[in-house]
């Protein structure tokens, strides 16, 4: 009987100082990286540089999976309803986080705030203001005045809500110009037409189409950064061309399901910030002209939030709605 007690007590003893799982374990095997876009993008190939690397860091492999569709949707609700315990993560940009949630309402098959955590910042990727070269303007100022006299001309994007068409409204509301909006299913078929000159305007991602700029195929007029790029010096800045405080710029936070604990997600941002200052990948980022974050959950929270009000405003101003 003095056994049993004993061994009973020994067990209470043990439940009351043990250590979760979690914290001892994770990760004990293969982490997830959900990416909502289609393979072989700009934003996969970042995905799968710091992923490797991460994978090191961490110990165990990261396979990425990729989940297109539905303005990042898919991949989305796939991470929200996965198991919240660090083994399902999910690139998240501005357009899951900050945008969809104003443009699509009510309608979302997820809720960022309800259903992720954020790890970290990872990235971020500037856009260039460019034209077909038929367009009789070298800087934004002659834009924005052969617009206004030629208010027919039209400017693509990748898509309604896509940050190419946000920009681009926040552009004619700042300038206040109106030219008429050509939305596409996607990047690539915008960026031809405007190398054929099927539409005389674009705000690109820099990775996207600085390789048509140097080629002399569209003209950059300016960079979407409140601050000159380091790699492309003598682009000017929309804000220096007379667009106060523009700025856009399409980001990348790395999030988990909410639940997910505190303990795995401070270890996940303290690999991925160590990932992030590897100059082997830091090198590889630059190549895709991307431009490393790091920091910490909080502050991948805090520009959630901002970039969330910030073009909620525009959207409503604008009266943008999903198509």
């Amino acid at each position: 009987m003095k056994a049993r007690v004993g061994l009973l007590i020994a067990g209470m003893l043990l439940s009351l100082f043990a250590v979760p799982a979690s914290a001892e374990t994770f990760p004990a095997r293969a982490v997830t990286w959900v990416v909502p876009f289609p393979p072989a993008g700009f934003a996969d190939s970042s995905v799968r540089v710091i992923a490797k690397a991460l994978s090191e860091k961490l110990g165990k492999p990261v396979i990425v999976d990729n989940r297109p569709g539905a303005a990042e949707a898919v991949g989305a609700s796939a991470t929200a309803s996965a198991p919240a315990d660090g083994y399902t993560l999910m690139l998240a940009t501005l357009s899951s986080l900050a945008v969809n949630p104003a443009l699509y309402k009510g309608s979302l098959t997820y809720n960022p705030n309800k259903d992720f955590k954020p790890i970290v910042h990872i990235a971020s990727v500037p856009a260039i203001m460019t034209v077909n070269p038929k367009i009789p303007a070298n800087t934004l100022a002659e834009l924005t005045a052969y617009f206004k006299s030629h208010p027919e001309n039209t400017y693509a994007s990748p898509g309604v809500g896509s940050p190419g068409h946000l920009g681009m409204e926040m552009y004619k509301q700042n300038a206040g110009v109106d030219v008429l909006h050509v939305p596409y299913r996607g990047g690539a078929p915008a960026l031809q037409d405007l190398v054929s000159g099927q539409v005389d305007a674009m705000l690109v991602l820099v990775p996207e189409g600085m390789p048509f700029v140097q080629a002399g195929r569209i003209k950059a007029l300016g960079i979407s950064t409140l601050e000159r790029s380091a790699q492309y010096p003598d682009l000017p800045t929309m804000d220096e061309a007379g667009l106060k405080d523009f700025e856009i710029f399409l980001w990348y936070t790395l999030v988990a399901p909410k639940a997910t604990p505190d303990d795995v997600v401070d270890k996940l941002n303290q690999a991925v910030n160590a990932a992030l200052k590897d100059d082997e990948i830091l090198a590889k980022l630059k190549e895709l002209s991307i431009d490393p974050a790091g920091g910490t959950p909080a502050e991948a929270q805090a520009l959630s939030e901002q970039e969330s009000i910030k073009w909620k405003k525009l959207i409503d101003s604008r009266g943008i709605t999903a198509q």
